[in-house]
């Protein structure tokens, strides 16, 4: 179990509550929770995120070659459309990886939130280019599997932890919403 709160206070009363009431122990602060390894510097203000076991795991999993890195998330857009349809199985296997991906990107990996989103568009009816799409992106997984997510206060904007975001409001360009 996992408490947070901004309170110190809080969390001990409510530790304190749930091991009088059930008799559970206190396993002290959490360092893995839902296979996302969590490091705290309370000195510094500072926690990362890191899914690197858990994307090992995947590319032991799915990537059965020795072309295992990639820079780029996804080669393009338009390269995801068509292909045959995938059987049953493939079908299957797909969405299991695609879970997977979503995983990753909802915890820890905000960076390829698109690339997984136009993935998931397939998980009805998959072919074998969003097939190879999905590999691909388990190739940037495995590339960048030592990154982690950093959060940080206001006296560690010097560290670059600032979120900038972008936006492309021109949906008519987009080749895949014909």
């Amino acid at each position: 179990m996992l408490i947070t709160s901004p309170s110190r206070t809080e969390v001990s009363h409510t530790k304190d509550e749930i091991m009088a009431t059930w008799g559970m122990e206190d396993k002290g602060p959490v360092k893995e929770f839902l296979g996302v390894r969590i490091d705290r510097d309370r000195i510094q203000r500072r926690m990362t995120l890191d899914l690197t076991a858990y994307i090992k795991a995947m590319v032991r999993k799915w990537l059965q070659t020795t072309d295992l890195k990639s820079w780029v998330l996804m080669q393009s857009l338009t390269g995801v459309m068509g292909g045959d349809k995938c059987d049953s199985l493939a079908a299957k296997q797909y969405q299991e990886l695609v879970g997977q991906l979503l995983w990753v990107s909802n915890t820890a990996w905000p960076d390829i939130s698109f690339t997984v989103g136009t993935l998931a568009r397939y998980m009805s009816s998959p072919t074998s280019n969003a097939w190879k799409a999905a590999l691909h992106l388990v190739k940037y997984l495995n590339q960048t599997s030592k990154y982690k997510l950093l959060f940080g206060d206001e006296a560690n904007k010097h560290l670059g932890q600032q979120i900038i975001t972008y936006t492309d409001a021109n949906w008519a360009s987009d080749p895949t919403n014909g």
